[in-house]
């Protein structure tokens, strides 16, 4: 009895050490991905975080593979970052739940029959969509939403892709409400883009940090005529304009509809295991989500507050 009791013991540390080998590995080959370095005192501390963030996302992962989950989690560059770190940088405290009240520049779109829709639609089907971009340390989730879908709106109109700049938003709409790195939303940064042209990304680079604006007229490339805020909560009318996840439909039912803190662009629609879902293009770089992408579900109350403050410029 002692010795089984001994070599069960011994088997327990051996797979103990084993595992503590893999996730040290783990942590090697991630640090080298993302690019991260740590000072001595701190690496225990980023170490243990990632460790917390690795079981989580093992422990979902294997509830989805049972059926109870509709998406998957993955690493990414976060997982080095508690909570109060992620809400800090990524989700703004200055971002305002409600449209502002900019009544000459609204309207509301018509009522169309569901049959007018196709059943899937994807923008970067037609080359209307620029590449993943990454906001960084920086919470200007709402600039790249905004020069997003100015982006989208240029291709389609002139027939030529440009990436216009995030940055100038940052530096330069601080008096028509915007808060730089600490948020802003897009109906305001549009109401800023009736007013002054948007200079291009190369003559206006994206620094990721708030500074003084140094916007030169002569090097504006376009205006908007005037932007569109869709009704609140409507996803047939979205339909028709059009943190860890990493691949199927997210869906959470702690994802408030109408606390919002994160601004994204929608780029299409469809249907997946018979699952209603929006495409969405995020600011978190290429190597989160689905290449920069996620799946959120479509027709499920408003997941996540999707159509509570949609909006989009005309040219």
């Amino acid at each position: 009895m002692k010795v089984f009791l001994l070599l069960n013991i011994i088997t327990i540390v051996t797979i103990a050490q084993h595992l503590n080998s893999q996730y040290d590995e783990i942590w090697k080959q991630w640090k080298l991905k993302y690019n991260k370095t740590y000072s001595i005192n701190d690496e225990m501390k980023r170490k243990l975080i990632f460790m917390k963030h690795l079981t989580k996302i093992h422990q979902h992962n294997l509830l989805y593979d049972l059926g109870l989950q509709t998406y998957t989690m993955g690493l990414n560059q976060f997982c080095d970052m508690d909570w109060n770190e992620l809400k800090t940088i990524l989700f703004p405290n200055k971002f305002i739940n409600h449209h502002p009240l900019w009544n000459d520049q609204t309207e509301e779109l018509p009522l169309f029959s569901q049959k007018s829709l196709p059943l899937t639609w994807d923008w970067r089907d037609y080359g209307l969509v620029t590449s993943v971009k990454d906001q960084g340390m920086c919470g200007s989730c709402w600039a790249f939403s905004t020069t997003g879908s100015i982006e989208g709106q240029f291709i389609k109109k002139y027939k030529k892709s440009i990436n216009l700049s995030e940055q100038q938003l940052i530096d330069c709409t601080y008096s028509f409400g915007n808060h730089g790195c600490h948020g802003g939303t897009m109906d305001q940064s549009f109401n800023y883009l009736k007013k002054y042209p948007i200079e291009s990304e190369k003559n206006y680079p994206y620094q990721g940090v708030e500074s003084s604006c140094h916007f030169h007229l002569s090097k504006g490339i376009i205006k908007i005529k005037k932007f569109i805020d869709l009704p609140t909560k409507n996803e047939k009318i979205l339909q028709k304009a059009n943190v860890y996840i990493k691949s199927g439909i997210f869906e959470s039912k702690y994802c408030s509809s109408s606390l919002l803190n994160h601004a994204v662009l929608v780029v299409g629609y469809g249907t997946e295991h018979n699952k209603d879902y929006w495409l969405i293009k995020n600011s978190w770089g290429d190597k989160w989500g689905m290449n920069g992408y996620i799946k959120l579900r479509r027709n499920k109350h408003n997941m996540c507050g999707i159509a509570t403050n949609a909006s989009f410029p005309i040219l």
